[in-house]
């Protein structure tokens, strides 16, 4: 059975110290210090003669896991740390619970010796005993070890493979990324926007891209420049950690045209009048792109085949494709009413 620490004789020094102070109360007040000072260090004394004494006390060790053999991974979760059983003197105890410890090295391609199947492999923890022992005992110290536990570390492997994938980024919440009057000034780049992923071939299906850890701008009024970490996925390993995103921001303008009305579709045989044959849209544009927009920019029409499903002699305005550095675009009025007439 594990014996955590051997306390009895730490034990006894209490009860002692607990009757002296006891006793402490029946001495007169002016003398109570110079007695309390006494008690003090002669507890003290048997605290460090205390400590002199062996005792077993258990130490939690971290371990490192190095040289995983190449194009295979290790699946399922490893001890970070093992348990030694160790006894020595209180002193020397105390100073190993205090001072920092160095990972110890468990090279797994030395045990693939030791398998229990095509990818399956164990460490006997046993095995580094001597390691542990010298680690312990660097410095004179007289250290025994009385138990290693797991006595066993058993671990799988699964082929690597590898593949690219597209990264993408994550706003959460896409209220209020802008200050007013600023939006956004072009499409957002991500450098790289793709990376190397490797793993089990089991998850790696699965993964069609990766993903940034949230991006939470907030009023922005120039252009956002970050690098972001890419959220881990458990069992695979990125050529790449970090992406470096640009959100471009811009000062925008708001302005308008009055813009003719074309028709689209229309047989040659037919022409289609419009009321009013005019529309004005008002639109959005930053100030860098202010000097590109023109009328011509604009080329509102309505369909034919439309207009012919129409009930009530009514057909909605649309625009051709427009450059992507205009926004929020509308129409006045939105639907026009029409006639359609043969053509003379």
């Amino acid at each position: 059975m594990k014996n955590k620490f051997q306390i009895r004789p730490l034990l006894r020094i209490i009860n002692q110290v607990n009757g002296l102070i006891q006793k402490a109360k029946s001495i007169p007040h002016q003398r109570i210090l110079t007695y309390l000072f006494f008690v003090f260090l002669s507890t003290i004394f048997w605290f460090l003669r205390a400590l002199s004494d062996n005792y077993r006390a258990d130490i939690m060790y971290p371990v490192k896991y190095v040289n995983i053999p190449e194009n295979r991974v290790v699946i399922g979760k490893l001890p970070k740390r093992i348990e030694l059983q160790v006894e020595a003197a209180g002193f020397n105890i105390l100073g190993l619970k205090l001072r920092p410890k160095f990972p110890i090295k468990f090279d797994i391609s030395s045990f693939l010796i030791n398998t229990t199947g095509k990818d399956s492999s164990f460490i006997l923890t046993n095995a580094a005993r001597n390691r542990l022992s010298n680690e312990l005992n660097r410095n004179k110290r007289n250290f025994r070890i009385i138990n290693i536990s797991p006595d066993t570390i058993f671990f799988h492997f699964t082929e690597m493979i590898s593949k690219k994938v597209k990264v993408k980024y994550l706003i959460p919440d896409e209220n209020n990324i802008f200050a007013k009057q600023y939006v956004q000034n072009g499409p957002v780049t991500i450098i790289p926007d793709s990376i190397k992923i490797s793993g089990p071939a089991s998850i790696l299906d699965s993964v069609k891209s990766v993903t940034t850890e949230p991006i939470e701008p907030h009023n922005l009024t120039d252009t956002l420049q970050e690098t972001y970490l890419i959220q881990k996925i458990s069992h695979i390993v990125f050529s790449n950690k970090k992406v470096q995103i640009t959100i471009p921001v811009d000062k925008f303008t708001e302005s308008s045209f009055q813009v003719p009305v074309q028709s689209y579709n229309t047989p040659d045989s037919l022409k289609i009048k419009m009321f009013p044959n005019s529309v004005r849209i008002t639109y959005q544009v930053t100030l860098s792109y202010f000097d590109r927009v023109r009328a011509e920019t604009f080329r509102p029409y309505v369909d034919y085949n439309e207009a012919m499903a129409s009930t009530n002699k009514k057909v909605k305005v649309k625009l051709y494709n427009l450059p992507d550095y205009i926004h929020s675009v509308k129409i006045y009025p939105a639907t026009i009413q029409f006639l359609i007439e043969k053509q003379q």
